[in-house]
């Protein structure tokens, strides 16, 4: 009794070459499923952002005098497109990018949350969360 898989009695080749020859088969294609999908696009719309965009953040809010340099950044993320331009985008239209930004001031003791339009350039939200201090950050290890 042959226990190939119909079609592969007739290549003779060993379980563990079929194996092999297999995972191949379904990496290539979900290699290319990866290629296609983030095709040459820098800036999927579900993208991280980019270190260039990270950059462009801070700078927008320092612009904005919404920050200085003693701020501290305790994120810095993609603000995520509302799911309906993601799943049905307009023809021509492409949701601006967005970052969501949670700025601590230490010498105040205030947290701020802010979403940054990094396609026009502008501060769309600023906001003070009262009553919170947002994650660890790695300068609270310096403190005595």
């Amino acid at each position: 009794m042959n226990n190939c898989p119909r079609g592969w009695s007739r290549f003779n080749l060993s379980h563990g070459f079929r194996s092999f020859i297999l995972s191949v088969v379904l990496l290539a294609s979900l290699s290319a499923f990866a290629v296609l999908a983030f095709a040459a696009d820098d800036h999927f719309l579900l993208a991280p952002l980019a270190k260039d965009e990270i950059l462009a953040t801070v700078q927008i809010l320092k612009e904005a005098a919404k920050v200085s340099g003693s701020s501290s950044f305790s994120l810095i993320s993609l603000q995520e497109p509302p799911k309906g331009e993601v799943l049905n985008p307009r023809p021509g239209r492409v949701p601006d990018r967005e970052a969501f930004v949670v700025v601590y001031e230490r010498n105040s003791n205030q947290t701020f949350e802010a979403i940054v339009d990094l396609t026009t350039r502008k501060v769309r939200s600023w906001k003070e969360i009262h009553g919170v201090q947002p994650s660890y950050l790695t300068e609270d290890t310096k403190i005595v």
